[in-house]
């Protein structure tokens, strides 16, 4: 669980307003540290997006209402990889062919 001004970030047991109040937190935070100028630089974001990767494995291979978080967690992500030169998007890439991997061999299991 993150704290960051009294708000609290879960992926488990939230209901739709809080969902979509931390998405838009996580959102606009995502688009602050790309933007031009920020400084925090290129490093801030690319380690968010390797940090949030595994995530995205986790919400592919749950059961449950925790999988329809994945969109928008996977909007983040882009947004994430957006700074640079294209290095984010081949993370991404790669990320993503291991997660279609895994939400393949999850499927057929269950």
């Amino acid at each position: 669980m993150i704290h960051s001004q009294n708000t609290f970030l879960r992926l488990q047991g939230t209901d739709e307003e809080q969902f979509s109040e931390n998405r838009q937190l996580l959102q606009t935070f995502a688009h602050h540290l790309i933007r031009p100028g920020c400084p925090a630089g290129e490093d801030l974001p690319r380690t968010i997006l390797t940090a949030l990767l595994p995530l995205g494995e986790g919400l592919l291979t749950s059961l449950g209402t925790e999988a329809s978080g994945f969109p928008e967690v996977m909007d983040v992500l882009h947004t994430l990889a957006l700074v640079g030169k294209g290095a984010g998007h081949v993370t991404l890439f790669n990320a993503a062919t291991v997660w279609l991997q895994l939400w393949y061999v999850f499927k057929v299991l269950n």
